[in-house]
């Protein structure tokens, strides 16, 4: 299993076992409902790693992708974002509801990975404002003085199985509307059953510990060559390729969305030492772990 956003498939046909759709992670990065300060009115939007949601309360926004035509939402629309960056304008009354979440697979790749916005009026799914407005009720009542990276917060496990189960009724409501206006799931089946059982063995195995080389020899009895040739024609990518971008997911996830130190980031990651995880990330990432955490997912 590995999305591949270039064959993307039919949510309503795809058939994974319950431990391959269990590995998708699902996180409520925020949710916040109030008018858009002067100094978030013009900037610029990079959804990342993220799935990035707006409601129109009042008031209009323009947005202008990179390389794509301008756009515009207005009171009552909601707003999809694209993974591509967007210079947006709101006007001065603007009042948004604004959710930002993770819904991956387990190498980092969005369940829904286009690069068109999607604006689609809110009469046409009143059920998805009405969870939306659930879900911020609550979340407003456990974290009253947070408006982002709910990761930091404390809290009892009922409380937070009560607002998981919001989210992820929010969380339904919004794929069924995504996929009900044209979006696709990113998504591939692998043809070869030693390759899914390669996959369930590297998203289950410690992120703190070696690449694990003899197990996946030991539990698919192939070796790692011959391994690879059936990921690259299953996923287009090695079984290393796949170990690093679970683990580069889980570094921007904690730099992202939580105040974690490089150095624990590091740890958690079986670093010897925080000067060679940022050698590692700023290969795989393009950028040091500390400007990628400055400019992580800025409001709105």
């Amino acid at each position: 299993m590995n999305p591949v956003s270039s064959k993307p498939s039919d949510a309503s046909m795809t058939q994974l076992s319950q431990h391959e759709w269990a590995c998708i992670r699902t996180e409520l990065i925020w949710i916040y409902d109030s008018v858009v300060l002067a100094h978030n009115r013009d900037t610029m939007s990079n959804v990342k790693a993220t799935h990035k949601v707006w409601y129109i309360r009042q008031g209009n926004v323009r947005i202008q992708p990179l390389k794509q035509k301008p756009c515009t939402g207005s009171k009552g629309d909601w707003l999809f974002l694209p993974k591509t960056p967007c210079n947006h304008h709101f006007s001065s009354n603007s009042h948004i509801l604004s959710l930002n979440f993770l819904c991956q697979w387990p190498s980092g790749e969005n369940l829904i990975a286009e690069d068109q916005i999607g604006i689609v009026p809110g009469k046409t799914c009143p059920r998805l404002q009405t969870k939306a407005n659930r879900l911020r009720i609550l979340s407003h009542k456990l974290f009253p003085d947070s408006a982002s990276h709910y990761a930091r917060q404390l809290s009892g496990l009922r409380d937070f199985l009560k607002l998981q189960s919001l989210f992820l009724e929010w969380l339904d409501e919004w794929l069924h509307v995504r996929l009900k206006h044209g979006a696709k799931m990113s998504i591939q089946r692998a043809n070869d059953d030693r390759v899914l059982q390669a996959v369930r063995l590297l998203n289950q195995a410690p992120l703190d510990e070696a690449f694990p080389k003899a197990l996946l020899e030991q539990e698919t009895r192939i070796g790692e060559p011959h391994l690879n040739r059936l990921f690259i024609q299953n996923l287009n990518m090695t079984t290393r390729h796949y170990w690093n971008q679970r683990r580069l997911e889980f570094a921007k996830n904690c730099l992202g969305t939580s105040g974690m130190p490089v150095k624990e980031v590091a740890y958690r990651l079986g670093f010897r030492s925080d000067s060679h995880f940022v050698v590692w990330f700023q290969r795989l990432a393009g950028t040091r772990p500390s400007h990628f955490r400055k400019n992580f997912n800025n409001f709105p």
